[in-house]
């Protein structure tokens, strides 16, 4: 399952980073701004929040969620990519 994601992610170029310590997380408008331990800063337009293992879905709460207006979905839970475009 890992070299399946990583070759899907050098597919398309994904600028992922593994093993970054997330101390902070901030939406302003469309973007969000991280900040992390020993590593640059970085803005997204999008935050993929991964935690337990396969099999075992993990929804922790997440301070500001209850304003968020966006699709808050467990991976379990995706179908396909309708709906996100």
């Amino acid at each position: 399952m890992v070299a399946s994601l990583r070759e899907y992610a050098k597919y398309f170029a994904f600028p992922i980073q593994t093993g970054a310590k997330v101390l902070e997380v901030h939406g302003y408008g469309n973007e969000f701004h991280i900040v992390l331990r020993a590593r640059q800063p970085l803005r997204s337009r999008a935050v993929v929040l991964a935690t337990s293992g396969v099999g075992k879905p993990f929804r922790p709460s997440v301070p500001g969620q209850a304003g968020y207006r966006g699709i808050v979905l467990h991976s379990c839970a995706y179908g396909n990519p309708n709906g996100f475009e």
